[in-house]
């Protein structure tokens, strides 16, 4: 069985479904499960709110402690969050932006205080996120499927925009497309009442050669969990998840193949696959 894709799996039952999302990492909300589907359906609380204004910003991210219950949804709704969070294979502006809110949780360079999401953020070069970090930071976040010089234009007009609407001046503005082109001008820095700041591309990469495969089991020194390999799309995914869940120091990562698609559980030689020290700030 593969999970590359939705049309390669051989069992596509409710339950199947439901066993595979359930092991998304970082965990689902039942908040978050609720706007990702409202979002994914183009379903608004106000439609009379525009995508622009802050009232179509809700907080998020408040409620990780209740996991989302998946068996409520229809198999449609199953199959959208298996193409956008497990196989990937969606890569719409949508999908992204829920990709990224879910890198933002294990994201160690963002300290995260506060998230608010645009619920009408489907509308092209509009804000979707406000972040506040613990350092009293604050982050606008625009998303694109494939960024090119026009959007990122109007992009850059519509962070002013909504700035100088809101008397909001951020400190960081983070433009994150699937793909860009080479000629988007990200070093020039933008000017908001003569605050300049310059943009940070973020592009979401996948390694072409995974250290695990999709069946794998990855197994964390220490960690008594067992873990998907299909959930990480890269190594430097998988650390970030690791450096999120462990305490540090000395880290030992091993796989189980096949495990995911073995009928029993039987024993196994454990692979390590990656082995070092990880170091966390005392605060």
């Amino acid at each position: 069985m593969s999970f590359q894709y939705y049309e390669t799996l051989q069992d596509k039952s409710k339950q199947a479904l439901i066993n595979i999302v359930e092991q998304i990492v970082p965990s689902i909300s039942n908040d978050d499960l609720s706007l990702i589907i409202s979002d994914v359906s183009k379903k608004s609380k106000d439609p009379k709110v525009k995508s622009g204004d802050i009232k179509s910003f809700v907080f998020i991210g408040e409620d990780q402690d209740k996991k989302a219950n998946f068996s409520n949804l229809t198999i449609a709704k199953l199959k959208k969050m298996f193409q956008i969070f497990i196989s990937r294979e969606i890569n719409d502006r949508i999908a992204l932006k829920w990709r990224f809110y879910q890198y933002l949780k294990i994201n160690r360079k963002i300290n995260l205080d506060t998230i608010q999401i645009n619920e009408r953020g489907v509308a092209e070069n509009s804000v979707n996120f406000v972040i506040k970090t613990k350092d009293d930071t604050t982050i606008f976040v625009i998303i694109y499927d494939i960024l090119n010089p026009e959007s990122y234009a109007q992009g850059l007009d519509n962070i002013i925009k909504f700035s100088k609407d809101h008397k909001i001046i951020p400190d960081r503005i983070l433009i994150v497309a699937k793909k860009s082109h080479r000629t988007v001008p990200i070093d020039e820095p933008l000017k908001i009442d003569r605050v300049s700041i310059e943009p940070e591309l973020w592009i979401e990469w996948v390694e072409e050669r995974k250290p695990y495969k999709a069946e794998d089991a990855l197994l964390i020194e220490g960690i008594d969990t067992e873990i998907a390999g299909f959930n990480f799309t890269s190594m430097d995914d998988l650390l970030d998840y690791v450096y999120k869940i462990t305490s540090g120091g000395q880290v030992s990562i091993s796989r189980h193949l096949n495990y995911f698609s073995e009928e029993e559980k039987q024993s196994y030689d454990e692979e390590l696959i990656w082995k070092g020290i990880m170091f966390k700030n005392k605060t």
